[in-house]
């Protein structure tokens, strides 16, 4: 919205507030499209930065489980064993450890295991298994522990004694790091350290998981929703423009009729007096040339004369007063009031009563009647109907002429527009207001087998 000073600058100037309304549904529809995609490009930064905290905290879940089973082996008198290790995984199944294995100090085979693998654990890949790198097997969570330090290896260069060195070497760190066990009773420890391979359910990180699931589908709902709403905006937006520009065609037609009736009923007098006495003039002058210049007068001046009722009857804006008739009764004195011998009527499925304005009825389908014969060629006749359809009355009007020009089916209903030479452009701009006077359409088309049809269909009052 603009800022107050703007607004009061607007107010000053309508062709501002034109600027201003002709921009809006621009910059919501701009504004709709860049929030969209910040919207999508939150939700996708959201969904992977869940999915990296959650490999994060996985590895920080199953790094405890790692922890807890090097503390179970290390307490260990000697060498583990199968009993052991499902002891340990009995101890830490509540915590999540599903499978345990220890593989051979090069991490390309399980010496020991305990549990139920996944169907994702490929024992001939062991190797390719990065280690410390978390991976998902289903709905389990796969980590392998890294090497061993360097420092805790009994034939690494800086555990060795220098040749003569009084304290001898140095002693095997069995108990530390990731050795497993001190020498005991069950037999000598493992020639060398091993490493850890484990599955286990993320059972805490998957309640985060869950809770970040559904954040995302509401996001994921409530971006459609939030385009929509959009849309929908722009919609409103959009119908307000159009009224707006519909009330303001309507106070200038407003405006004209009441200019137009005006003058019409200002002419109206000096018209009619003009044409009488140009009609006295014209039977005084016998069959000269002035009779014929006189008769032109005369023509001119009716011509005027149909020109002035056709704007005072456009200008007329009276409610309607409509009443339960028969239309084919008002169809047949419509044609009766034209020419009822160039008229063919087709009432076949009309019904016998609908309620309507019959004298403003009569007046429209006057002028689609009159100009079907004028369109139609000396001597055709046209066809008029009425008929009940879904529920509604339609009156339909056919001439024999040309036939509507293409782009111009709306437009021979606006106000002046005409395709005759003599023509006022009102007629059909009447007819198109008595019809909406009654609630009602009407439009125009070609027919198939040629000749314009006009087509007024009127809903019940």
């Amino acid at each position: 919205m603009p800022a107050p000073m703007e607004a009061d600058r607007l107010m000053a100037d309508p062709a501002a507030i034109g600027r201003w309304e002709a921009w809006m549904p621009r910059a919501i529809g701009v504004l709709a499209v860049v929030l969209s995609v910040l919207l999508a490009g939150m939700l996708w930064f959201v969904h992977r930065a869940v999915q990296r905290a959650w490999l994060v905290l996985a590895q920080g879940e199953g790094m405890g489980l790692v922890a807890a089973a090097h503390d179970s082996l290390r307490a260990l008198p000697g060498r583990p064993d199968a009993s052991d290790l499902q002891d340990l995984l009995a101890e830490e199944w509540p915590q999540g450890l599903r499978f345990i294995a220890i593989l051979d100090p090069e991490g390309r085979q399980i010496e020991l295991e305990a549990g139920e693998p996944s169907t994702g654990l490929d024992r001939r890949s062991l190797a390719a298994i990065s280690p410390m790198d978390p991976q998902v097997v289903g709905n389990r969570v796969q980590l392998l522990t890294g090497p061993p330090s360097r420092r805790f290896h009994p034939d690494d260069e800086h555990f060795r004694r220098p040749p003569g060195d009084a304290r001898g070497p140095p002693a095997e760190p069995w108990g530390h790091g990731r050795f497993f066990g001190r020498h005991g009773d069950r037999g000598p420890p493992p020639p060398g350290p091993r490493r850890l391979l484990i599955e286990f359910e993320p059972l805490q990180v998957g309640q985060i998981e869950g809770l970040a699931a559904r954040t995302l589908w509401v996001a994921v709902i409530a971006l459609p929703a939030f385009l929509g709403g959009a849309f929908l905006l722009l919609h409103l937006v959009r119908q307000r423009e159009q009224l707006l520009e519909r009330l303001a065609h309507e106070r200038r037609l407003a405006a004209l009729g009441e200019m137009t009736a005006v003058i019409a009923h200002e002419i109206r007098n000096p018209l009619a007096s003009l044409k009488g006495h140009a009609q006295l003039l014209s039977r005084s002058l016998g069959d000269d040339a002035r009779r014929a210049k006189a008769d032109l007068v005369v023509r001119e001046a009716v011509r005027l004369q149909e020109l002035s009722s056709d704007l005072l009857d456009y200008a007329r804006s009276g409610a309607i007063e409509p009443i339960p008739v028969d239309p084919s009764a008002v169809l047949r004195e419509s044609a009766d009031a034209v020419d009822p011998e160039r008229i063919i009527l087709h009432a076949e499925g009309a019904p016998d009563r609908w309620r309507l304005d019959p004298a403003r009825m009569r007046q429209a389908l006057g002028n689609l009647l009159r100009n079907a014969i004028q369109a139609s060629p000396e001597g055709a006749q046209v066809d008029a109907s009425v008929f009940a359809e879904n529920g509604r009355l339609v009156f339909e009007v056919r001439d024999r002429g040309p036939g509507i020009a293409t782009g111009d089916e709306q437009r021979i209903f606006e106000p002046f527009y005409t395709s005759k030479p003599r023509g006022t452009g009102l007629g059909l701009s009447l007819v198109d207001r008595i019809v909406k006077q009654h609630g009602g359409t009407v439009g125009a088309g070609n027919a198939l087998g040629g000749g314009a049809v006009l087509r007024i269909t009127l809903a019940p009052l």
